[in-house]
């Protein structure tokens, strides 16, 4: 009896611990200013709360000064505090589970970013300055996301001539429906660090393409799916566009293009 209670009490102890508030620094309102600076001590974090309602979110977090010295992670963690995005790279964010990314010495951006989309609730935002001997000065901003939405299989895109896109949010499938001529050749091009594939549903069977490889034989009113992939896993990464309506993140790497022949 008396080791059941001691039990029961340590679980309790360890469900409290695990329901402890984020230490959150600073409340961070979409479309607002700036966070105050925050200076971290190596292997120190710092956690900001923000609110994503109907409009899609960019989450940025930079150095104020000696972006050269800066390696930060930016860990995105929904309102049960689970982690939820990982940015470790200044090129594109991933699903919590992947190894590490190791900081380029030359990055196109000195800023650390997760696009969210519409209606994510509130989260935490973890910012840890993974630099061994250096103390990091940060800032934090949360502004509305501009580009293309994903393109669900529910309401798919028509396109009958080469068409741009962009992969943005983790989870991301976007679905195209082709309307042009019979037997035309397809291929997805793609230039950047993700691992971004395609594959065609034409009557009712399925073909899986990787970038750069071409599907022959198009028709009207097959299906066109872009993903990206990684560990056998579905739209775990995704990245960020530069040259599409909307977009202005210094960096393409989230952008593709479904080329016709």
């Amino acid at each position: 009896m008396r080791r059941s209670l001691l039990l029961s009490l340590a679980l309790l102890g360890l469900l409290a611990a695990c329901s402890e508030p984020l230490p959150v620094q600073e409340t961070l309102t979409v479309g607002g200013d700036a966070s105050a600076p925050t200076t971290l001590p190596p292997g120190k974090s710092t956690f900001y709360a923000v609110t994503i309602g109907t409009d899609p979110v960019r989450l940025d977090v930079w150095p104020t000064a000696n972006p050269e010295t800066a390696d930060l992670d930016l860990v995105v963690y929904n309102e049960d505090r689970v982690p939820i995005a990982v940015a470790d790279s200044h090129l594109y964010f991933h699903a919590p589970y992947e190894t590490r990314i190791q900081p380029l010495g030359i990055a196109l951006t000195p800023v650390w970013s997760v696009n969210l989309l519409p209606n994510t609730g509130t989260v935490y935002v973890e910012v840890k300055n993974q630099n061994p001997t250096a103390t990091i000065t940060v800032q934090a901003q949360a502004g509305v996301r501009g580009g293309p939405l994903p393109w669900s299989c529910d309401a798919p895109r028509a396109f009958d001539a080469d068409t741009p896109g962009a992969l943005l949010y983790l989870g991301q499938v976007d679905c195209y429906t082709y309307t042009g001529a019979s037997g035309a050749s397809l291929t997805l091009v793609y230039l950047g660090p993700l691992d971004v594939r395609f594959k065609v549903i034409s009557g009712g069977e399925e073909t899986f393409l990787e970038r750069g490889e071409e599907y022959t034989g198009l028709e009207p009113g097959d299906l066109v799916v872009v993903y990206t992939y990684r560990n056998r896993q579905i739209g775990v990464e995704a990245g960020f566009c530069d040259t599409l309506p909307g977009c202005a993140d210094g960096t393409a790497t989230g952008e593709y293009l479904l080329d016709l022949n």
